[in-house]
Order: structure tokens, then sequence, then C-alpha cells
């Protein structure tokens, strides 16, 4: 068995064997990558079958077949035009930037054109040979496109998957220059010739890319894995918050009863008594309506509510500027877009509700601020005030301090209080992005 022999039927065999489990992954996945690249596949595997049939592998040599030239010039340009759709899909070149896309058109415009002519040629003069100046033409001008794109694309793919893909497509580019050289100026290229140096490059891009694929296939896997646990630890969370609000509104409710039975009961003799139960049932009806309004917007999307700044404006509103104290607020409202935890948007509002009612109760303040921003993968909530402050180290926390700290504390996060007598206070909460 001659070595070109054995390079094409081991090419082949490969080609045959990659298609067919590239094919099969694109039934299961759908996945439109696996797709073109088993096009691709199929494409090589007709043309090295027809070059083993045809048994002849030179473009320069007379045939008797009519046809041959133009089914083996046919099958090779629409082998290469398919190799460089996948590359684009792939590399996403078919949608930015404009010049790759350009690059990528104009190729096949060429591939086509070339097929063009050469059917012309054979069909209506009678050309059964493949001149060397027309097909060195045809050859570099499209490697020279693919060059150029390739070169241009590198800098706008970055992820592991498309670079992998580019690599490959510069080892498919390169085998078939020296093909298209050996062909050309009739030399050897490290010891091989003709046909072989495209072939073997066409084993080498077999190897690549499907070591490519198996590595998007992990990473999708790896993606969807980390999805369903994210949309499972979401849905446990929705159900604490379920059960939390069934059972503050359970607990409230039953107060407010016991509350207004005792106003009924002692409205004739006691109406001042009386007066004070409906006082209590409107405050504990208002608070509860406030709590569940705070735990409805941490499970709605950022597009179906307000945003956190006016939230929080609207509770300073009602409860420092009584006191004369100003609120300014710095939050970076596309964190909170992309907080997608419903018990870390409410714990979050939570906090800062708490803070600005110790602002109200006990600074003394003028003014207060409230910031959030993200830093370091983490979301950094500060709230300072220019009260009377309090010492740290002697004064015991009182329940809003230790609310707060719980709260930080249950979404994996640190707090850290900063504060003297008659200095001015700041509460900063770091907490783990989502």
């Amino acid at each position: 068995m001659s070595e070109l022999l054995f390079i094409e039927i081991f090419v082949l065999g490969a080609a045959t064997i990659a298609c067919i489990y590239h094919l099969v992954l694109f039934i299961q996945q759908r996945d439109k990558f696996l797709l073109f690249y088993s096009l691709y596949l199929f494409t090589l595997t007709c043309y090295i079958s027809f070059k083993l049939f045809s048994n002849n592998y030179s473009p320069f040599l007379p045939t008797t077949n009519k046809y041959y030239n133009f089914i083996e010039e046919a099958l090779q340009i629409t082998m290469v035009a398919v190799y460089a759709t996948f590359a684009a899909v792939t590399l996403e070149v078919t949608k930015k930037p404009f010049s790759v896309k350009i690059g990528w058109i104009l190729f096949l415009v060429f591939a086509f054109f070339s097929i063009s002519i050469h059917f012309i040629k054979n069909f209506y003069y009678g050309n059964n040979v493949t001149s060397i100046f027309e097909y060195g033409i045809s050859r570099f001008s499209l490697i020279a496109l693919a060059t150029i794109s390739l070169v241009l694309v590198w800098q706008y793919r970055k992820t592991t998957f498309q670079r992998m893909i580019i690599v490959g497509s510069f080892v498919y580019d390169f085998s078939g220059l020296l093909s298209a050289l050996s062909f050309v100026f009739g030399i050897d290229v490290f010891h091989y010739s003709g046909v072989e140096p495209y072939l073997l490059g066409c084993l080498i891009d077999i190897v690549i890319f499907s070591a490519a694929f198996g590595y998007r296939i992990k990473m999708v896997a790896k993606e969807k894995n980390e999805l369903l646990k994210n949309e499972i630890a979401v849905k446990d969370i929705k159900n604490q918050i379920a059960q939390d609000l069934h059972d503050d509104v359970g607990a409230t409710l039953s107060s407010m009863q016991i509350y207004g039975e005792l106003a009924q009961k002692n409205w004739a003799l006691k109406p001042q008594q009386s007066e004070e139960m409906v006082q209590k049932i409107v405050q504990q009806s208002n608070s509860l309506m406030k709590r569940m309004g705070d735990i409805v917007w941490s499970l709605k999307t950022s597009d179906e509510t307000h945003s956190l700044t006016v939230r929080l404006a609207n509770y300073s509103a009602e409860l420092l500027a009584p006191k004369n104290i100003i609120c300014t607020f710095t939050i970076d409202e596309t964190i909170v877009q992309k907080i997608n935890s419903p018990d870390v948007r409410k714990n979050i509002l939570l906090i800062a509700k708490e803070a600005m009612n110790n602002i109200a109760k006990y600074s003394q303040a003028t003014k207060a601020s409230i910031s959030l921003v993200a830093q370091n993968n983490t979301i950094v909530l500060s709230i300072t005030d220019n009260g009377i402050g309090f010492d740290t180290k002697n004064k015991t926390s009182g329940n809003g301090l230790q609310n707060m700290k719980s709260r930080t504390h249950a979404l994996g996060g640190k707090m850290h209080i900063n504060s003297e007598y008659l200095m001015e206070t700041s509460v900063i909460c770091i907490v783990p992005f989502n």
C-alpha cells in the first residue's frame, strides 16, 4: 500500500467516524455548530472517496472522462466553502464584525465563481485539464481571503472554544497552502507532495475540532448543571419566603383578631381602651402591608417593579424627612437587576430600612447616605450618618444592629461598624454576589 493511499484511507475513516458521531450529538443536543461541523466532515468524506475511486491525483493530467475534472473541482471547492461556512457560524462572523463577514461572503462568491468558470470550460470548450495558472489563482486567492479573515476574527473571538476553532482553521489553511505550492511548483513539502499535506492537515483538524467540541459540550453541560442548581436554590428560597410570609401574616392576623374582639367587648364600658386597641390594629395592618410589599418586591424581576432607590426613597420620606434628616442615595441599579436571589434582594432592602430606622431613632443626625456598589464579585452596602455616634466597644448592640448582622451573616457576608461617641457612624455590609 502506497503512503498516499494509506493517508487517504486513514483520513477517510477518521472523517466518517467523526461525521457520524457529531451528527448523533446534533440530533441529541440540537446545537447548530455540530450540524455545520458534520456537514463539513460529510463533504470531506465525499471528496476523499471520489479521489480514491478516480485514482487521479493531479488536476493537470488529461483524462478521457469529460466529467472528472468538473466533479473533482466542484467537490473540492464545495468542501472548502462548507468548511468556511462552518468556521463562520462557529465564530459567529455571520453577525459581526462586519469586516470579517465581508471576507466570508467574498470567499463564498469567489468559490462559486471558480466552479462556474470550470463548468463553462469543461462543457463548452471541451477542456478537460485545469491549467496551473487557473489552479494557482483559485487556490491562493481563497487561502488569502481565509487567512485575512482569520487574522481579523482572532481579535474579536476570545473564548477557549472559538480560539480552538481559529487555530484549527489556521492549520487547515496552512495545509491547503502547502498542497497548492506542491501542485503549482512541483515540489515536495516536508517530504510530502500533492494532496498529502492537505489530507494530513484535515486529520489534524479533525483532532483539534473534535477536542474543541468536546470542551464545548462539557462547558454547556456544566452551565446547565449550574442553572439547574440555581433554579432549585431559588425555588427553595421562594418556598422559605412563602412560609415566612404565611407565618408572619398568620401571627399578625391572630393578634389583630384579639385586639378587635377586645375593642368590640369593651367599646361601651371602656371606650378609651377600645380606641387604643383599634389604633394597634391600624398600626399592625400598616406594618403588615409594608412587610408584604417588601417580600413581593424581592420576588419580582427588576422590570416588573420599582427600583431599590425609589423604594428606599419612599421609606426615607416617611421616616427621616419628618425628623429633618436629608438622605441621599448612590445605588447602582444595574447591580440590583443582576441579583437573581429573592433572599438577597429582600435582606439588602431590610438591612437598609433597619439602618434608616436606627438613624431616625438614635442618631440625631441631619444628613445620611446609602450606597450600593459591586466590588470584587461582592455587593457592598454602606450606610452613613453625621449623628452623635456611639462607642462600639462599650455599648451593647440593640435589636436593630443585631437584626442587620443576622441578615448579613445569613447571606454569607460580613458587617463592619465604624463609630465613636460624637462622631459620624458608618455601617458597611459586604455579601457575596448571588
